[in-house]
């Protein structure tokens, strides 16, 4: 995996893109807004690429929480999913690093690929991109314009809590997502 030290914390700089746990069994992959949406019904991990269409690659894989969540793990050995916890203290030091606050989710954004001159300055090499979504549903909305990643740390019964960055400013942006959506991953080095 390839990694970069932000701070005191090691982090992937690219979305994970697995298709089995750590123990080697297969996750469940979505064809069709149908599959997305069984797979939820029966909270089985789940991964689509964007639009179900493999020329989506190089953004990852999208993955509903349970994915998150299963204890066969879904990031490799010496990896883990990052909590709440984790991507605050990110938050954190690069707000600390950073003259304008507001612009922090800029600093993590790769320099190419977001729409409408949304691109980043990547200065810590984390090369967040645009990968967009996947709803509950099983459909799919914002690829270009924004990124969103799942924290293994629970909100409610219902959603999660995830960071997202938006081609629209460099706002870094911690908020709750249903947990049959399809969100990107990173990982934390343990």
């Amino acid at each position: 995996m390839n990694e970069v030290k932000i701070g005191n914390q090691i982090w992937t700089n690219q979305n994970l893109n697995v298709e089995t746990f750590r123990n080697g069994d297969l996750i469940l992959e979505a064809k069709s807004e149908n599959d997305w949406i069984e797979a939820n019904k029966k909270r089985k991990p789940v991964w689509c690429y964007y639009q179900f269409d493999k020329v989506n690659v190089k953004f990852g894989k999208l993955y509903n929480w349970y994915a998150i969540i299963d204890p066969r793990n879904l990031s490799p050995e010496g990896w883990r999913i990052p909590s709440d916890l984790d991507w605050t203290e990110l938050d954190k030091f690069i707000s600390l690093n950073c003259e304008n606050s507001s612009d922090r989710g800029n600093k993590l954004k790769s320099k190419e690929g977001w729409r409408d001159g949304g691109n980043g300055s990547d200065d810590f090499g984390f090369n967040a991109l645009s990968g967009g979504f996947c709803t509950r549903k099983g459909l799919f909305d914002y690829i270009n314009d924004c990124g969103n990643w799942w924290s293994s740390s629970e909100y409610n019964k219902q959603e999660s809590w995830k960071v997202g960055l938006i081609y629209l400013n460099g706002a870094f942006v911690r908020m709750a997502s249903n947990k049959k959506c399809g969100l990107s991953v990173r990982c934390i080095k343990n």
